[in-house]
């Protein structure tokens, strides 16, 4: 399987429901809310997928043998939504349906500082950086992914040129090459690449903004391009007339978006950090259902409206309309 001439196919499970894209679309259209704790449910399987790749578990410390990845596309069009998990641990996430990642096309086995130049296998023949710079999808790129010169600025992230050059001028003073006998290189893409990808995608739910800017609307103006520090962060608000997100959702779930957020990387919260905080927020979820877990509101969670099965197996009918409650 190591042969360069193989070409390796991955066949998934069917997933019927869509992708998170298309539920904050649905969302958005209706001016709702994405319920709070399908936001935190999600929170926790992206973080959990995340450290999966970088430590090889679910936690701290790297798992014996294991080769680090870094997902460079973590995005709500590769988010599909899945049936509920009769069996998570988390009796009230098995109201939701279930969030799974997918698209590890732009997953590699890297971390800062790797030089794999030569390697015997050419899509491993890389160094990182430079290697990996422009490479994600414009709107959901972390800021040591961005190319460095304005005019791939303005042709692949479709940064106004107005902005541009000041970007360009923070990454070159604010994100330099680690200085002789520096360890941490944060010009390079790392766990803290998928930490600023996840708070996007966050700030996506909690916001109802289903872009992020670039893609295939790339008329759309990008919520953050990083000319200045007032550039750095997204509106903290909901909606078309950006409306606050408090109190319509809990500052520890807002606050903890925006740590994912930092321009700097040395700034984010770390990936197991995260992790940790990802879970305590859960239960906080689960002490407010306590009993009614598993009941239908007002008691147990609200519910969440997405696209059902389009094509179920075995039956003569075409689903292509939201699920409503």
């Amino acid at each position: 399987m190591d042969d360069n001439n193989i070409i390796k196919f991955v066949a998934t499970k069917w997933i019927p429901h869509g992708t998170l894209l298309s539920l904050i679309w649905s969302y958005s259209q209706d001016d709702y809310l994405i319920p709070e704790p399908f936001i935190w449910y999600c929170f926790k399987v992206f973080v959990e997928v995340a450290l999966v790749c970088w430590n090889g578990h679910a936690g701290r410390g790297l798992q014996a043998g294991w080769d680090r990845i870094v997902n460079l596309d973590i995005k709500p069009d590769n988010i599909f939504i899945d049936v509920n998990d009769t069996t998570e641990p988390m009796l009230w996430a098995r109201q939701y349906p279930h969030p799974k990642v997918g698209d590890f096309g732009m997953a590699y086995f890297t971390e800062q500082g790797r030089d794999e130049r030569g390697h015997s296998n050419f899509y491993r023949d890389r160094v990182n950086l430079p290697d990996f710079r422009e490479w994600g999808t414009p709107g959901h790129m972390a800021p040591e992914c961005l190319g460095r010169n304005v005019g791939s600025l303005q042709a692949i992230w479709h940064i106004t040129p107005a902005r541009a050059p000041e970007t360009v001028k923070r990454l070159n003073t604010e994100l330099m090459p680690p200085l002789p006998g520096a360890t941490t290189d944060y010009t390079a893409v790392n766990s803290w690449t998928m930490v600023w990808e996840i708070g996007m995608v966050m700030w996506n739910m909690l916001s109802g903004n289903h872009l992020g800017g670039g893609g295939q609307d790339r008329e759309k103006k990008l919520v953050t391009d990083f000319s200045s520090p007032t550039r750095d962060y997204p509106p903290r608000g909901v909606g078309r007339e950006w409306a606050d997100f408090r109190p319509a959702y809990s500052g520890r779930l807002v606050e903890l978006a925006y740590q994912c957020l930092a321009f700097h990387p040395a700034d984010r919260i770390d990936l197991e950090d995260l992790w940790d905080e990802v879970l305590a927020g859960c239960q906080d979820i689960t002490n407010v259902y306590g009993a009614n877990q598993q009941n239908a509101p007002p008691l147990g969670p609200n519910p969440v409206s997405h696209v059902a099965d389009k094509y179920p197996v075995g039956e003569n009918v075409l689903n292509d309309v939201p699920t409503r409650y």
